[in-house]
């Protein structure tokens, strides 16, 4: 969530090289892939997470504005793969949501 909040060019500057480490089976492994998947996030408004950071959990992310441009963040929460299917993850993310909203309220 918080490197979609960057430009290509940006996360492109951060991984100058197009191979990244894996470290399950699942997570990204090129540049070129991330740079789809965050374009994928920015245009959804979420992002989602199945085992790619590790094995047997799942998780969804929303952002929350920062106080100015370069401040960053967002909501997350994480849970048990098998608790992470797809209507478990959208109720949670609805959550999230609900959570943000009022957060920016404040």
């Amino acid at each position: 969530m918080l490197l979609s909040q960057l430009t290509d060019d940006q996360v492109r500057s951060l991984y100058p090289g197009e191979v990244l480490t894996k470290v399950t089976p699942w997570t990204l492994d090129r540049v070129s892939t991330l740079v789809d998947e965050l374009r994928t996030i920015r245009e959804q408004g979420y992002a989602t997470n199945r085992q790619g950071v590790e094995v047997g959990l799942a998780g969804v992310s929303v952002p929350l504005p920062g106080r100015s441009w370069h401040e960053r963040i967002a909501l997350c929460a994480t849970v048990p793969l098998d608790r992470g299917d797809e209507a478990s993850l959208l109720a949670v993310r609805q959550g999230l949501t609900e959570a943000a909203s009022g957060l920016r309220r404040d």
